[in-house]
């Protein structure tokens, strides 16, 4: 899903034939040993499949603008107790940074929540409210995740920026 996501923000079709190149692609990554499976040779594995896959996924490798991120043979990011994640620089990155960042983040913040009261804080969440895809990610977590004791507070420093977002919640 997260490769597929790659593939959309750089306007590639998900046809049949290009899910089953992706697909394969990753059954063959499983054989390889942990640090050969990151996503420059999963570019270089659909690219085998569908050349114009690894076009479209060089951004997020270690060759193109955005690997420094997404490009890695091991996932770093843990939380403790108190996690803050600061993100104004990734988003003023644009679009085929935001997004799979967020998938990713969201994905390893919600993997935290264990039925312990939690509280979590999205300051500024007006940014994330402005985004159709999150929008509509935050408001189903605001539906859900109380069953999970995790207590949502959004804050802002202007009132006037959490208001333009309002009909999004609604």
């Amino acid at each position: 899903r997260f490769v597929h996501m790659l593939l959309e923000l750089q306007k590639i079709q998900l046809t049949p034939g290009v899910k089953t190149a992706v697909r394969e692609a990753l059954v063959q990554m499983v054989t390889y040993a942990p640090e050969m499976r990151t996503l420059t040779i999963l570019a270089s594995e659909v690219g085998r499949r569908i050349p114009a896959l690894r076009e479209a996924l060089r951004p997020y490798t270690v060759e193109g603008d955005y690997g420094q991120i997404f490009d890695g043979d091991k996932d770093e990011f843990s939380c403790s107790r108190w996690t803050m994640i600061e993100m104004g620089h990734l988003m003023s990155m644009g679009e085929d940074v935001i997004l799979p960042a967020l998938e990713y983040l969201f994905r390893r913040i919600e993997g935290q929540f264990n039925g312990d009261p939690t509280l979590l804080v999205l300051d500024e969440a007006w940014l994330f409210l402005g985004h159709p895809a999150f929008a509509k990610r935050l408001k189903a977590w605001l539906k859900t995740l109380r069953k999970k004791h995790v207590y949502v507070v959004f804050g802002t420093q202007e009132i006037e920026d959490a208001t333009k977002q309002q009909e999004l919640m609604a």
